[in-house]
């Protein structure tokens, strides 16, 4: 690549406060060069210079600096941009189908790495320069979308949620840059492929790659990068290696038979062990504490981890994502969102594996015919969604349990009652069984859920202090009497259920009480649901329920709530302090007495000023 920089002599100079700038085109931007005193003609040898402004985006959602469409040859210097949150999904710099600029020496500022809206942000460009440049608490620093052939160097990007992002974007080079604290990943690869990276400093973040291909996740050269002042392990086809040297960060691409122990990653470094579209590794006796994910198999098969340890990531302790044939033996995840995560993969084994005080212990998504043996979880739980019968199916679940007791697990199960004590029940395609009288008091991600189950009577069982007591997913013509959940987020879940009866049940002190989605012509009625932190029945997305005779008091919003719903029939429920008695009918013509008042109100001000 053949980077042209252009020398300018600098000369010491106030910055002014600007405008917006927004340039289209060639003839734009000679146009604007004359009218705003810009030097410069636009060729290689005498660039326009854009220089010493300070902007604001002053409440307007817009882009700070907005060029596209130009092939001329610029230059930005020493301009500070300010985004406030005004500026939804928009940019401090913003260069679209731009070839020949240059930014430097320039800053973009944000007011929250959470809110939407990106520092420097290259969009179908080419051959341009960016260096010097310093970014902070955006969401994301600096983003190349399907942007080729473009030079980072010596920038710095801080406390963003992202700080460097390459999205479809190859054959860069990313040199001498310093990446620290941004919250999720210091530089994200996503289908980014030959880029070249080398000399960059990071510090409590890493790199995190993700592709969908073996083609886009090899890079042209990784090298002589620094992790928390510790050496970025990077390995690309590479076979027959063992590490077992101190590493800030290991990532191994389209490797095979690659074993790593004995590395223990505890400072932050985005994803400290991850494996891309690699076979036959093993890992053993490791730790990745601390980060956004721990251990991350990514497009993996055959590989096997024993003896490692997870604990305190914001996402999971062990990822995997569309990988097969992995062995995971007796290792520790815990205070993670999730413990071990299995993303559309299959075929794997989890066995005497101990997953402790996440958010979820285990959790399968889209992910069947895994074998589930022998793992210890303590308060948490197992959790699965698909939206099919078959990416619901396990090849075998036994001999699990939860805080001490048998999670019951049960396939294909009919004709069956449950009341002895458990930790935690999960039926999948199952019909007809009855549970009854049990209690669940200790922390638990789902005390009891339905998969693609039918005629489940589910009687007088207690489920406090758990993150959701009863869910039904994709399950129609179950009965609920008499059930009680409290002080968890949701009591009872309904997830795309129909024909179910929901009676006598309380559901109090919990964020929602009876939560429906995507549910209809289900029946709840003389159910108890006080003291919600938001509503004591939602309904989204549902249509055609019957909600009657439920007493639903001291909602911190509401009672009922209806998102995008038709033909529900709500009557007679108790939903005020003094336990008054609204009616469908009474509410509406309440309201519409309300609504005639102030229009009355509203005639005699407007008389009266008149």
């Amino acid at each position: 690549m053949d980077y042209q920089h252009n020398i300018l002599i600098e000369r010491p100079k106030i910055s002014v406060v600007h405008e917006l700038i927004s340039i289209d085109g060639n003839a734009d931007f000679h146009t604007q060069a004359l009218n705003e005193g810009w030097s410069g003609n636009g060729t290689v040898g005498n660039p326009y210079v854009i220089e010493d402004y300070i902007i604001t985006n002053n409440r307007s959602n817009q882009h700070v600096i907005y060029i596209q469409n130009t092939n001329v040859y610029f230059i930005i210097q020493n301009v500070t941009v300010k985004i406030t949150r005004y500026a939804f999904d928009k940019s401090g710099y913003y260069l679209n189908n731009v070839k020949n600029g240059e930014l430097r020496n320039n800053t973009a500022t944000g007011t929250d790495p959470f809110h939407f809206f990106y520092g420097f942000y290259l969009q179908n460009s080419t051959n341009n320069i960016l260096t010097g440049n310093d970014v902070n608490n955006t969401y994301k620093g600096f983003i190349l979308n399907n942007s080729s052939n473009n030079l980072l160097m010596d920038n710095i990007a801080v406390t963003n949620y992202y700080g460097f992002c390459f999205h479809s974007s190859a054959n860069n080079t990313f040199m001498e840059n310093t990446v620290n604290n941004n919250y999720r990943v210091g530089l994200h690869l996503y289908n980014s492929a030959n880029n070249t990276l080398t000399e960059n400093l990071f510090n409590n973040n890493g790199i995190l790659i993700e592709s969908d291909t073996i083609e886009k996740s090899i890079q042209n050269v990784v090298e002589n990068n620094t992790v928390n002042e510790k050496d970025l392990i990077y390995l690309q086809n590479e076979v027959s290696i063992i590490i077992s040297s101190d590493a800030g960060q290991v990532i191994l691409v389209n490797c095979s038979s690659i074993q790593i122990k004995n590395i223990i990653i505890e400072t932050k470094a985005s994803v400290p062990f991850l494996l891309l579209f690699s076979v036959n590794i093993s890992i053993t006796n490791s730790t990745a504490n601390n980060n956004y994910y721990g251990f991350y198999l990514q497009y993996s098969t055959n590989s096997f981890l024993t003896g490692n340890t997870a604990n305190n990531n914001d996402d999971s302790g062990f990822h995997l994502w569309y990988s097969t044939n992995n062995t995971l033996l007796s290792n520790n995840a815990n205070d993670n969102s999730k413990g071990i995560y299995l993303q559309y993969s299959t075929n794997n084994t989890l066995t005497s594996n101990k997953p402790n005080e996440n958010r979820d212990g285990i959790y399968l998504y889209t992910s069947p015919n895994n074998i589930l043996t022998d793992n210890v979880l303590v308060n948490n739980g197992f959790g699965m969604l698909s939206y099919t019968v078959e990416d619901s199916i396990q090849a075998l679940v036994r001999n699990n349990t939860i805080n001490q007791k048998d999670l019951i697990y049960l396939q294909y199960g009919m004709d069956n009652v449950i009341s002895s004590e458990v930790g935690q029940i999960i039926l999948v395609n199952c019909s007809s069984l009855r549970i009854e009288n049990l209690v669940f008091e200790e922390r638990i991600s789902t005390a009891f859920s339905l998969h693609f189950s039918t005629n489940i009577s589910i009687i007088n069982n207690t489920f406090n202090s758990v993150f959701t007591g009863l869910h039904l997913w994709f399950s129609n013509n179950n009965t609920l009497i008499g059930n009680t959940a409290c002080n968890s987020i949701n009591g009872f879940t309904l997830y795309t259920s129909t024909n179910n009866t929901l009676l006598d049940n309380t559901a109090s002190n919990n964020h929602i009480g009876f939560f429906l989605y995507a549910s209809s012509n289900n029946t709840l009625i003389n159910n108890i649901a006080n003291y919600n932190y938001e509503y004591g029945i939602y309904l989204g997305l549902s249509n055609y329920n019957k909600i009657r005779g439920n007493t639903l008091l001291y909602s911190g919003n509401d009672c009922i709530v209806q998102f995008d719903c038709i033909g529900n029939i709500i009557l007679d429920n108790i939903c005020e302090d003094d336990g008054t008695i609204i009616s469908s009918y009474n509410l509406v013509f309440i309201l519409g007495i309300l609504a005639l008042v102030s229009l009355i109100y509203i005639k005699k001000r407007y008389i009266k000023n008149k």
